[in-house]
Order: C-alpha cells, then structure tokens, then sequence
C-alpha cells in the first residue's frame, strides 16, 4: 500500500459511487467535460474508479501491472495452500488473545501463561472454500494468501480526447458494450 502512496504523488484516485463520477465526466456528448469523457462515464459499471495521472501511459500500466501486494484472505476466498499448526506453545500470542482463539475454534488451554494449542490443528487446506473463523485464524498467524492488485481497463488521452482499451489497440466509440469486470479506468491528463 505505501509503494501505491509513493505512485499517488503523480496521480490521484476516485471511488465512489459510479452514478456521481459518471455526472462528473458527463453522461453524454452534450454535458461531458471534455471531449470523449462521456464514453468514459459510460465504462464505470462495478467495482471500478477514476485514475487521473500526468504519466505516460506506458509507465503507469507497467508500474500497475507489476504491482501487488499481500492481502489477508477473508471468507469465501478459495485456499492456496494448506495450513496447519502443530500441538505446543503459540508464542506470538499473549495469555489475553487465548479466550478469542478458543472462540475461532482453536484447542487451546493457557499453560504457565503461555497459549499453547492441545493438539494438531488443519486451519484449511489447498482449495476450501474459507469461514470467517479460518480468515481470522490466518491473519491473526500473519499468513498473507491473497494479492491486491489494481488492473488498469481503459485510458482517455486528453489531447486526442478517445478512450482505448489498455492491452488493445481499438479505440472505443459509442455506447459502451464491455461489462467485464475491472477496478479502476485511466485518465492521462
């Protein structure tokens, strides 16, 4: 995330939702701020947001596009390895987490004032499905399974005023017809 506040310096982001950045780029020819903006507005359905940045095109897709950063998994994030924890002292914790690992499901007793797990526990294994309780076992022992990722759609070039598809070379023109999913839209001042 800081190395994403690093990039910010050159460039500012906008979520929100997407009807009042749709009204701010113009939904049509006749009330878009500048020309082309309005075939922008019309790409802004899910999860998506506005980059505006004075870089060129090609260095913020190659910084984006080699960019991620370690995310814990939450519930209903699909496993990518098995993790378990052997019987013994979990260290790491203090003698106050104990009664909230025991609520997530964990065997646990305070020996000495240490945790100590009672026996061998599966948090999950490679390919499950996670619960929350899993999410939070494996934040609370720092093991980071996803990536977060920002993937760059489209661009609009202020001085040819047309919005292309990034990685493809047609321009788009017209009503929008790509609902495929995607984070965030680029906007080249």
């Amino acid at each position: 995330m800081y190395s994403i506040k690093y990039f910010q310096r050159f460039c500012r982001f906008f979520f929100g939702k997407n009807n009042i950045l749709e009204l701010a780029l113009g939904k049509s020819d006749a009330d878009e701020r500048a020309p082309g903006l309005s075939v922008l507005s019309e790409k802004l359905r899910g999860p998506r947001g506005l980059l505006l940045t004075n870089r060129s095109k090609e260095e913020t897709t190659t910084w984006f596009k080699n960019h991620k950063v370690g995310e814990y998994a939450r519930s209903g994030f699909v496993a990518t390895e098995s993790v378990s924890l052997d019987a013994g002292p979990l260290a790491q914790f203090s003698h106050a987490i104990e009664p909230h690992l025991r609520q997530l499901g964990l065997p646990t007793t305070l020996t000495k004032g240490v945790v100590t797990l009672v026996k061998d526990y599966a948090v999950c294994e490679k390919g499950d499905v996670l619960t929350p309780e899993q999410g939070r076992i494996l934040k609370l022992m720092e093991n980071p399974m996803a990536n977060f990722q920002i993937k760059l759609k489209f661009v609009w070039t202020k001085k040819t005023g047309k919005v292309s598809r990034i990685g493809g070379k047609k321009k788009i023109s017209g009503k929008a017809t790509d609902n495929e999913d995607a984070t965030m839209e680029a906007v080249e001042a």
